[in-house]
């Protein structure tokens, strides 16, 4: 994936232009209140050779991995329904926006750990490391 920076008068371009062409796109995060918490970098890419699952299916580590993900995926939906937890993720994720966990992976861009800007994926994120941890 490629950066780019545009020239004025663009600022903001986002989806692609043509129906083979190239995919323009900035995430923006936010709060449950709606305000900003970071806005990720101008990203420009082609989706090149996707992979056909059928042809050539996942197997060995690469499976396994894939069907941890799974489970986390669905266990953090299930935490994600049930109020009480949502209590205690909402008050874990805002303690991590100020200070980083100690068990988050190193951002290999800043070489600190890694902040989460959205909850969703952070309670996900939790549960696999958990999971894996427990492997």
């Amino acid at each position: 994936m490629a950066r780019i920076t545009y020239t004025d008068p663009v600022d903001h371009l986002e989806g692609r232009l043509t129906k083979d062409g190239t995919i323009h796109r900035q995430k923006t995060y936010r709060d449950d209140k709606g305000r900003i918490l970071a806005v990720g970098k101008k990203e420009v890419y082609i989706k090149e050779n996707p992979r056909d699952f059928k042809k050539k299916p996942q197997s060995g580590a690469e499976l396994a991995n894939f069907n941890l993900i799974s489970q986390a995926r669905d266990m953090a939906v299930a935490e994600r329904a049930n109020p009480d937890r949502m209590g205690y993720w909402t008050r874990r994720f805002k303690a991590q926006l100020e200070t980083p966990e100690q068990d988050a992976p190193v951002d290999k861009r800043t070489g600190q750990r890694k902040i989460y800007c959205r909850l969703d994926a952070f309670i996900r994120a939790c549960i696999y490391r958990d999971l894996r941890a427990a492997r």
